[in-house]
């Protein structure tokens, strides 16, 4: 018996995507590329899922959808899982099962841009097994057609990106981003925030350097804003309890470069403070160094209450109790990434509580161009 899976309650907004989406994928007349700009938070692994099924159904049921995602913070397994968990009828795969096996019509194959575009991988390596290529090939033999997504496209503009999706020959290339450039040789629509933040999804404003007074001489970044983000998290944290909420707000403390002596000075503030890896509350997340991860980190209930981590989780990673940014200096400053900032916008139950203190979320730096950007 097969799992007939979650309801797909979609707002407005998301039903009006997937029917433009639906409207320009199913006419010939189209441009191959639609560019979909979507905000952090809107919901679009949701809204990519429910059009591919609605897809599927409606319109032509042999095509194969590719979805590439960004290799950072494993994007690729978790909007399988979300499909897997919305849509369990549909047929989904990872790359190595795609060369195992091909790519069959009405299945959609999520793969992770590093293992196709990384010096040194196999995938697109001439071996006894079939290559990506090869794979390829054969599907467009049988008559398969494909359709590519590729999730946070600024991610992989690469050459050798290109040549992979160009391989493909896919009838569309649907690329979405928060920070896509409308080009007239694409077709493109827009997301509006403003109906991302009334349907609660995100909060409502930002707040950057609350309580810091002007003019400042500060010697160590982390020193000062620290001891601030942790005050704002205890706030948050005792108002999420007199609500009944069991919510267990969290700090992100970014490092630009992450420098070992910045990154070894900030774990000893954060143990005056009280706060390690031995007793749960930090852990760090650098694309060379993780520690303390526990499975529940992007639960709502999660026991770390501090984050350390890089560039490496900027995009596609999903923690909706993020509340508050502690971006640091390393030297050079650093120019503002509105990905980073959807870390931190996401609602951690997708309502508002009508509450100024957590419908709002925080961001503490003494980096001027990044302050400048925000």
């Amino acid at each position: 018996m097969v799992n007939p899976g979650l309801t797909i309650n979609l707002f407005d907004f998301q039903e009006k995507a997937v029917i433009k989406l639906l409207d320009l994928t199913a006419k010939d007349d189209s441009k191959q590329t639609i560019i979909m700009k979507a905000p952090t938070g809107s919901g679009k692994t949701i809204i990519l899922i429910d059009y591919v099924d609605k897809f599927l159904t409606n319109v032509v049921d042999n095509m194969a959808f590719i979805w590439l995602c960004p290799g950072k913070g494993n994007l690729e397994e978790q909007s399988r899982d979300k499909m897997r968990k919305f849509a369990p009828g549909r047929v989904t795969q990872n790359l190595f099962e795609a060369l195992s096996s091909g790519f069959a019509p009405g299945s959609t194959t999520f793969i992770n841009w590093e293992l196709v575009t990384k010096r040194g991988n196999t995938a697109i390596r001439d071996s006894e097994r079939k290559n990506l290529f090869d794979r390829i090939a054969d599907a467009h033999r049988s008559g398969v057609e494909f359709m590519v997504i590729i999730d946070e496209e600024h991610s992989n503009n690469t050459a050798k990106a290109k040549s992979i999706i160009d391989a493909f020959s896919a009838k569309h290339i649907i690329r979405v981003s928060a920070t896509a450039v409308q080009n007239k040789r694409y077709e493109f629509f827009e997301i509006d925030e403003v109906d991302v933040i009334n349907a609660g999804l995100i909060t409502k404003a930002l707040y950057v350097n609350e309580g810091i007074e002007e003019n400042l001489e500060i010697t160590d970044d982390y020193d000062y804003l620290l001891d601030l983000a942790d005050a704002k998290r205890k706030a948050i944290s005792i108002r999420y309890q007199e609500k009944g909420k069991n919510i267990r707000p969290l700090v992100l403390i970014q490092f630009p470069n992450g420098r070992p002596e910045t990154i070894i000075a900030v774990e000893r503030k954060l143990e005056c403070m009280g706060y390690t890896y031995d007793n749960g509350m930090v852990s760090k997340w650098m694309s060379e160094d993780k520690k303390d991860l526990p499975e529940n980190l992007t639960e709502n209930d999660g026991i770390p209450v501090f984050l350390l981590m890089k560039q490496a989780i900027s995009t596609g990673w999903d923690c909706p109790r993020a509340k508050i940014l502690v971006k640091l200096r390393e030297g050079m400053s650093e120019s503002f990434e509105i990905q980073t900032i959807g870390r931190i916008r996401r609602m951690p139950e997708a309502k508002h509580y009508e509450d100024d203190l957590l419908d709002f979320c925080y961001v503490y730096t003494f980096d001027e161009k990044y302050k400048a950007g925000l």
